[in-house]
């Protein structure tokens, strides 16, 4: 049996700790009272909930949110000792008040050792993705019966979430995370009494931008130009007057340069996608430089045009949400580079059929993912029953 280690709230309710430490040890007695060992585990949180002024309804979000709004602020967050949680409180831009309660590494790591003085072996998380990174420390930590090492969670980065402002399919990066830096205090049993930060952490900014009209749909193209496949694609365009983007590799424009001038040619938008199609977060520093240098030093020499805009591979919609995705655009966007994502990703690497793909594309754009359509001409593109559809 899965149980919450924590509380839920809803509409109407105060400002209050998650999982007040007293209330999660009589809450684990009690559940042992029914539940035989064996088949107990506690879902522990490792979110944040935020009480904000004017609204009922109170709002998870992730720590790495919580503790950036702060350093912009300048607040510092407070564990409560009494109550084993962490409570923090601030004045937004727009003036509300944001009163939040959190569940991180200090609070985990003093359940984690309740439940193993109650007997309790197994546990999970809740909400993957909104927790304190410190808390991996404290679970490898407590997990082999070590006593907590300080230094483990002194250094707080915040590199798996980033804050998107704005909306859109283009992407700015505007920062990296800054490292955050806190001290704990534990007692004689072990537990954390007292958490102090130095410094704040705060995680990567990125901006989103250029969101379209309503039912208006743009068509890009990656990973050409194929010989056969873009062409045939550029005469479907041609025929039904349908402008569109297409963003190519260096090594298959160098293999059909008349190709990419066609693409200027006849009115569409021209951009690169590297070399040679690398996850650009894998690869190191001098290789993502070549990467991106001799295929725009390729594209100018064929179009004799400064050609400036990009798209990462592997890319995903929606935007960046890790560091180390924001790390690899970020040289792009101080070279002056226009960042290029998008809306609609109907997967048409998936064998299915034209009708499938463009019913797929429709229901996306219907249910208002936005206008900016992925699609592949390396490799066979179904376009034909698309481009009657203009919204």
């Amino acid at each position: 049996m899965i149980v919450n280690g924590y509380h839920e709230y809803w509409l109407g309710s105060a400002p209050q700790p998650l999982a007040d430490k007293r209330w999660f040890d009589t809450h684990i007695a009690s559940l042992q009272e029914h539940v035989s060992p064996g088949k107990l585990v506690i879902e522990l949180g490792t979110h944040a909930v935020d009480w904000i002024s004017g609204r009922p309804r109170p709002v998870v979000q992730p720590f790495a949110r919580i503790m950036s709004a702060l350093a912009d602020q300048q607040s510092l967050p407070e564990f409560v000792t009494e109550a084993g949680n962490t409570r923090a409180s601030y004045v937004d831009g727009q003036g509300l008040q944001h009163r939040a309660w959190m569940l991180e590494a200090a609070s985990a790591h003093n359940q984690i050792l309740t439940l193993q003085k109650r007997g309790v072996t197994a546990f999970g998380l809740s909400g993957l993705g909104y927790e304190d990174p410190g808390i991996w420390a404290v679970i490898d930590q407590t997990t082999r019966g070590l006593n907590l090492h300080g230094e483990s969670l002194k250094n707080v980065v915040l590199s798996n979430y980033v804050e998107l402002l704005g909306h859109g399919p283009f992407v700015a990066p505007i920062s990296m995370p800054e490292v955050g830096k806190r001290a704990v205090e534990t007692t004689s049993a072990g537990k954390i009494s007292a958490v102090f930060y130095e410094e704040l952490p705060r995680a990567s900014i990125v901006q989103l931008y250029g969101a379209g009209a309503p039912n208006q749909v743009v068509l890009t193209f990656d990973d050409g130009p194929h010989p056969q496949h873009t062409p045939a694609t550029l005469d479907i365009l041609r025929d039904t007057q349908t402008p569109g983007s297409f963003f190519v590799l260096g090594n298959n424009a160098a293999a059909a340069p008349d190709i990419v001038k066609r693409i200027l040619t006849e009115g569409h938008e021209l951009g690169s996608h590297t070399y040679s199609h690398p996850n650009m977060g894998e690869v190191s520093a001098s290789r993502a430089k070549v990467e991106i240098n001799s295929t725009q030093l390729l594209l100018n020499g064929i179009t004799r045009k400064n050609i400036r805009l990009y798209r990462e591979p592997y890319m995903r919609s929606g935007g960046p949400i890790t560091s180390k995705e924001v790390a690899s655009i970020m040289p792009l966007e101080k070279a002056g580079y226009i960042i290029a994502g998008m809306d609609v990703v109907p997967r048409d690497w998936i064998t299915q059929t034209a009708d499938e793909l463009a019913d797929e594309i429709i229901r996306q754009v219907e249910t208002n993912a936005g206008g900016v359509v992925l699609l592949h001409d390396g490799g066979g593109i179904k376009v034909r029953p698309l481009l009657p559809y203009r919204g």
